[in-house]
Formats: structure tokens, C-alpha cells, sequence
């Protein structure tokens, strides 16, 4: 009889994989008739020389069908795919203590001047403008300097801020000082790519009598040292070994039962803290809380691209900073409290090429034996007191937009 169950129950789980297995062909011929029929069109629009110019008028419009396929195809390759062949990564739980969003954003680029309502070239300079979104920066952040750059196909541009033109120039690119915010508060800069008319040859640049031109700005930042992100991880700990024990399997009945259940909505695993929400996240955690004491445990750490596809971030430094009593037992990927730098390409490629987040990192750490708060079964180590890691990142945007020049003759 037993074998007659494990028959039926192998039979069951066959029969059952394989209407999903068919679901997902199904999907991916779907997906690739959809991507097909979309491509196809929008190659023809603006590869074919006499459709160069309706190309560019229904690339808005392609462009956020063909997005959403692009999408739908990372995810498929990012989970079902990743599934079957058993290399999907995991990723830990993240938290953020505001709701609110950190960092800069770039609107949509318009062209002001140097090309007319029906696209004729006037002579003139060319001036594009986007503007920058300014979100709230944590308030010890006094200022950012950011780094501008803008071509029009390949003629570098002359950046201008609020009117005013940058020409403190650094590798290529025009950095400027970016204020923060009043706290809660928002801010906004006109930036401008001029672009001189004595670079724009007419038969040259403009060979055609209609032209399709790119104008791109580029942007980057760092957030480092002094301005560096900050993560917090709190801490519990049971100090008394007995009645550690006494709690080992099942974690959550020790947030309900010791303190009088004052943290009983804690569980067992608890994720870091980022203060905003940002484009790129730095995460930690332990398996399972609260610790012992006189023993060491996994802290985890792994690092996120919340806008993997449309922007490009880089992790640039992270220091984890443990609390009195704390000590690394045996981490290879730190120097010290420092993550190596032998590490940061291989995460930097995982975070813009991969799947947008990198491997999860693990490092012992020893919980010693000491008073760590005068008596209490259960004491709470949270912000400063608890663990926390000064991170440090570079975001890198970009905007462009394609737009026609015709020659200054009727067409």
C-alpha cells in the first residue's frame, strides 16, 4: 500500500506540472509574438530611410509597449526561468523609515529655441531644457555636487543652471552644487544643454533635408563619506543563556512573552532600516532574532538597484559599525568593518547587468558576554545603538529624445 501511495503522489505531481509547464511555453510564445510584431514595426519606422521621420513621431508611442515587453521578459528571465534552472537569487526584506522618496529625478527634455514648431532649423544656437527634481536629503546633507553632461548626437553641449552656465569643468562633464531641501520640502532646477550654431554644419550634420538628431543629459552623483547613505539593523538580545535556550525554535514567543509582550509585533527576522526610499538600497539582517549571548550569528547583507533597466547605480563603499560587545568572527568579504573593493565590480555588474540586486553576503558575528542593559530578559538595541553601515553609492541618470531638423527649405 505504501508503494501505491508514492505511485499516485509522483503520478499527481506530474500531472501537475506539466498544464504549467504548457502555461509557461504558452507565455513566452505570446511574449515573443508580442516583442516581434512591436519590434518589427518600430525598426521599420525608424531604420527605413523613407520612414525615418514617422519613426521618430511613433516612438512615444512604441517605446512603452516595447518597455513593457522588455519588462515582462526580465521578469520572466529573473524568476520562472531562474527557477528551473535553480540560480535564482534571493533577496532579504528591506524597510524604510520615511515614506518619502530621496535623491534626484530628471523630467522630460523640450527643445526651446534654434528649431521651429515644424521642425525647421533656424540658424540659431540649439537649447534643450529638462528640469531636476530635487527630493528631500537627509537633513545633515548640506549639499551635493552633481555632474551634468549634453550632446546633441555627438557635439558636447554648454550646461546652464537656473539660467546660469557651469564651465568648472572635470573629466568631460560640468559639476555644480545641488542644495538640500527644507526639511519636507522639494526644489526644482532649469537645466539647459545649449548647443552653438557653429558647431551645426548644414551639410554636414544636417545632410539630409529632414534629420533625426538625439538629445542626451547625462547625470551623476555621489553620495559618500560625510554624505554617505545610512542602513540600521535593530538588535534583541535574551542576555541569559537558560532562558535563551529555552526560546531556541521558536523566536516569535519570545517577542510575546518576555518585556510584558512590549515587542510582540516584532518577528523573528527583522530587516534594516534606510532612513528615504532611494534608487539603490543597501540591506541586513540576521536569519533569526533575538540573539544569545557568548555565541555567534549570520548577519546577511545584499545590495538592490531599485531602478534596474532605467538608471545605472554603483556601491562605492560600505562600512558596517557593530555595538559594544559585538565582534566580526570571520568574514571574507570585509576588511575590517569595511566591505573589500575587490568586491564592488562584481556587485556593480549584478546590480546594472544582472538581476538588479547582488548575491547575499554573510559574515559571523560574535555576541559577547557583558551587560548590555541592567537586568531586562529581552533588551532592544535600535538607530545608533543597534548595528548600522555607512554606504556609500554613485547614481548615475540619463534623458534623451529624439527630434527632427529639416534644413531651412519648404519640404
Amino acid at each position: 500500500m505504501g508503494d501505491d501511495n508514492g505511485d499516485s503522489k509522483e503520478k499527481k505531481s506530474s500531472s501537475s506540472i506539466i498544464p504549467f509547464l504548457l502555461k509557461i511555453f504558452g507565455y513566452i510564445v505570446i511574449l515573443f509574438i508580442i516583442f516581434g510584431f512591436f519590434s518589427s514595426l518600430y525598426a521599420t519606422g525608424t531604420n527605413s530611410g523613407a520612414l525615418n521621420v514617422i519613426g521618430v513621431k511613433l516612438k512615444p508611442v512604441f517605446s512603452p509597449i516595447i518597455d513593457v515587453v522588455s519588462s515582462i521578459g526580465k521578469l520572466f528571465k529573473n524568476n520562472v526561468l531562474d527557477w528551473f534552472t535553480g540560480e535564482q537569487t534571493f533577496s532579504l526584506e528591506e524597510q524604510t523609515i520615511e515614506t518619502k522618496k530621496t535623491g534626484f529625478e530628471l523630467d522630460d527634455l523640450v527643445v526651446t529655441r534654434g528649431i521651429t514648431y515644424n521642425d525647421i532649423y533656424t540658424g540659431e544656437d540649439i537649447k534643450a531644457r529638462t528640469v531636476l527634481k530635487v527630493n528631500e536629503l537627509p537633513s545633515e546633507i548640506e549639499k551635493i555636487t552633481v555632474g551634468f553632461e549634453c550632446y546633441l548626437d555627438d557635439i558636447k553641449g554648454q550646461i546652464f543652471v537656473n539660467g546660469k552656465p557651469i564651465f568648472n569643468l572635470e573629466g568631460g562633464k560640468d559639476f555644480t552644487d545641488i542644495y538640500n531641501p527644507k526639511k519636507g520640502g522639494f526644489d526644482q532646477y532649469n537645466i539647459d544643454c545649449l548647443i552653438s550654431k557653429d558647431k551645426i554644419i548644414p551639410n554636414s550634420f544636417l545632410p539630409q533635408i529632414r534629420n533625426i538628431k538625439t538629445i542626451k543629459f547625462n547625470l551623476n552623483y555621489l553620495r559618500e563619506n560625510k554624505n554617505a547613505e545610512r542602513v540600521f539593523l535593530t538588535v534583541f538580545i535574551i542576555p541569559n543563556e537558560k532562558l535563551y535556550n529555552e526560546y531556541q525554535g521558536k523566536s516569535n514567543d519570545a517577542f510575546k512573552d518576555l518585556m510584558f509582550g512590549i515587542y510582540n509585533n516584532y518577528k523573528s527576522t527583522i530587516p534594516s532600516n534606510m532612513r528615504y526610499k532611494s534608487d539603490i538600497s543597501a540591506i541586513m539582517n540576521f536569519d533569526e532574532q533575538p540573539l544569545g549571548v557568548n555565541n555567534k550569528y549570520k548577519l546577511s547583507f545584499q545590495f538592490k538597484n531599485n531602478i534596474f533597466g532605467k538608471g545605472n547605480v554603483s556601491v562605492r563603499g560600505f562600512k558596517i559599525n557593530l555595538p559594544d560587545g559585538f565582534r566580526f568572527d570571520n568574514c571574507e568579504f570585509l576588511n575590517g568593518n569595511e566591505l573589500k573593493k575587490e568586491y564592488f565590480n562584481p556587485i556593480n555588474d549584478e546590480l546594472n547587468n544582472g538581476r538588479g540586486q547582488s548575491a547575499i553576503y554573510d559574515c559571523d558575528v560574535f555576541v559577547e558576554l557583558r551587560d548590555y542593559g541592567g537586568g531586562e530578559d529581552l533588551i532592544m538595541l535600535e538607530k545608533e545603538d543597534g548595528i548600522t553601515a555607512d554606504f556609500g553609492f554613485e547614481e548615475r541618470m540619463s534623458k534623451e529624445k529624439d527630434i527632427i531638423i529639416a534644413q531651412d527649405k519648404r519640404v
